[in-house]
This record gives C-alpha cells, structure tokens and sequence, in this order.
C-alpha cells in the first residue's frame, strides 16, 4: 500500500513539475504570511504612541494630493517648506487610507501594504530587466520588512524604507537598464529622502571612476533629473518665501545647521567620538539593536563583497559600488551624525536586509552558508 502511495505521489510530482508544486504551495503560504502581517501591523498601529513626524508626512502629502499643496500647516514654514523631509513614496498608503477610511490605525496599516507592494514591483522589474531565477520571489514578500530595526517608521509614513527600496533596485538595475536606474535613483532622493544622495554620489563616482568613460553623464543626468522637474515647477509657483532661489538657499541653509547632518561637526577625536555615541540615542538600545545596526551591517556588507563574481556577472559592476555605498552610510551615521536616530540607520541596514533579500530570492547565492548567513 506505502509503495502505491509513493508512487501515486511521484506521479503527481512529475506531473506538476517543480512550478505545478509551487503554485500549490503559493496560495496558503501567502495567506499564512497576510495573516501574520496583518494581525501583527494591526497590533502595532495601535499601540503606536503619537509622533508629530507622523502628521508632518501624512498631511502634507494628503494636501499634496488633494490640492497640488506640499504643506503640513504655517508652523513648519507651509507650502512646500525644507523641513518636510519625506517625500511623496513615504505616505501613498496611509494617504489613501486616511481618505477611505479617514482612521490613523488603517491609515498606518494601509501604508504597511502600500511598502510590501512596493517591495514586490520592484522585485518583479528585477526580474524582468535582467532576466533572473524567481523561484522564491514569494519568500517572505509581507513580512521582510519586519526585520528593519525600528520598521515602525512605515507606519508613521516616514520616507526612509520606501525610498531605500528603490535606491537598492536602482543599484542592481544601473548595468542592465541604466534610464530605469537613474530615473529610480532620482524618484528615491528628490520624492523619498534627501539623505540617499550620498549613496548615489559614492555609487555613480565609484561607478563612473571604473568606467573611464565621461560620455554618458549628461544623458545620465538628464534621466536622473527628470523626477525633480515637476517638484521644482510645483515650488516655483508655490513656495510662501518665493521661488526656487529662495528654496535652495533655504535648503543649504536647513542642511547646514541640522543636527542630523554632522556637517558642523569638526572637533573630532576617538574620545569626543565615545562620548557622542554615549550621550546620543545609542544609549537606550538593547543590546540586539546595537549588534544589529553595529555589527551585523558589516557582516552583512562583507558577505556582499565575498560574492561579488556572481554579483557582477548577474548585475554587471555594481559589488564596489555598493560596498562603498553602504560603508560611506555606516561611518557618516556613527561618526558625523550626532543623534545616531535608529531611522537613520536605515539607509544602510535596510539596503542590505533587501540586498540579500533579493540575493536570496533571485538564486545568487552559490553556497549554501551563504544562503544561510544572508
């Protein structure tokens, strides 16, 4: 009867094939993980204390939406002001949960899933693009994000996870389909966070040094640019103070004297250093938080550079690159920046979680102690 049994089920097998058996599974392991998303999200949006940030991002980009107006009321400098600092990607979600259901806690729930979709996009354009293995494209798709220390900041409708999922598509994309690369480099810094602009210079200069080739960076720009020129024409039209000089010299200003920038920052030393790190909110992680945004980081980047032959065979040359993207981020956020805001230290911990969520993903790993490590 066993032996029966086991061929029946090895004529099914064979039957199906490997994706017949995949997409038997795919459905219950998809509502399995939205059921755990979902109840933990829901969970978490509850108990979420308010966070001025939070109604900062969300009605400003709700008046985007409704009235071409990036405001968030005259307090904070109105229509278009420098210290809105999360673009529109941040707030998509809770934007429109906000006008469907008009309740912070679907609007923090909804802007969860806006991140997971967007997560998923991305994926797929990887895919697409560059033609890569997608046998485990559904591994995890709704509850990755869960792994980014302080992952709650989508839920406030912060602009860091979402604008560092595309700057890590961008960076995989750059060889393969280099438009899409500098028009989502571009989507990331000007409509997500300003901050990944490091990560984009240390990237294309590393890139452009390893190329010796000058030719291509007007028409790179020219791509890269094409997301700042309706933000640009709306500020020139709306901007309370006056127009895009007036902008820009308020900017530099506001970048300048911002505690977050560490630009003033210039009395360095190793003990100057300690005390920094001691007195900022360092102090007030656990010791998980301080190994994973300490530690792991540079565990996680040089697990990237050990397989960098696959990497660039599959990507083209983007393994340096990155690496001295995420490391540029990782010194600028414990050294110069004196606040050490766990959001912070998104710009390089959450790349790497989505780095070696796609190395996993895609099949690029070719050890299996890689593939356990990432």
């Amino acid at each position: 009867m066993f032996q029966e049994m086991a061929n029946d089920l090895r004529g099914i097998k064979e039957a199906l094939g490997p994706s017949g058996i995949r997409k038997i599974f795919l459905a219950p392991f998809l509502i399995f993980q939205l059921f755990i998303s979902y109840n933990y999200v829901k969970n978490k949006a509850i108990d979420l204390k308010p966070f001025i940030d939070e109604y900062v991002s969300l009605s400003s980009n709700y008046h985007l939406v409704k009235e071409l107006n990036f405001s968030a009321g005259g307090f904070l400098g109105g229509t278009f002001s420098v210290y809105l600092t999360s673009g529109p990607i941040s707030a998509i979600g809770s934007v429109f949960g906000w006008i469907a259901t008009n309740d912070i806690f679907y609007s923090r729930i909804f802007n969860y899933y806006w991140i997971c979709f967007l997560l998923i996009i991305c994926s797929y354009t990887l895919i697409k693009k560059i033609g890569l293995s997608h046998r485990y494209v559904w591994i995890f798709p709704l509850i990755v994000c869960f792994t980014i220390p302080w992952w709650q900041g989508i839920l406030y409708s912060l602009g860091e996870i979402p604008s560092v999922i595309l700057i890590t598509t961008a960076m995989l994309l750059f060889n393969k389909s280099r438009k899409l690369s500098l028009l989502l480099f571009g989507f990331s810094i000007f409509l997500g966070k300003l901050l990944n602009i490091l990560i984009f210079a240390i990237f294309y200069l590393t890139h452009l040094n390893h190329s010796r080739s000058l030719k291509t960076i007007f028409n790179d720009f020219v791509y890269f640019l094409i997301p700042l020129i309706p933000w640009l024409t709306l500020i020139q039209f709306t901007y309370n103070d006056g127009g895009l000089i007036k902008y820009f010299f308020d900017l530099y200003y506001f970048v300048g004297d911002s505690n977050a920038s560490g630009i003033e920052n210039d009395n360095f030393s190793l003990t100057s250093l300690k005390q920094a790190i001691l007195l900022s909110e360092y102090s007030q992680w656990n010791i998980y938080e301080k190994i994973r945004i300490g530690i792991i980081p540079i565990l996680g980047s040089l697990l990237i550079l050990k397989n960098r032959k696959i990497l660039d065979l599959k990507f083209g040359y983007v393994t340096i690159p990155i690496f001295l993207s995420l490391i540029s981020t990782y010194l600028w956020f414990w050294i110069l920046n004196p606040l050490k805001w766990m959001r912070y230290s998104q710009h390089f911990t959450a790349i790497i979680i989505f780095l070696l969520l796609y190395l996993i993903i895609f099949d690029i790993f070719e050890k299996k102690y890689d593939f356990l490590a990432g």
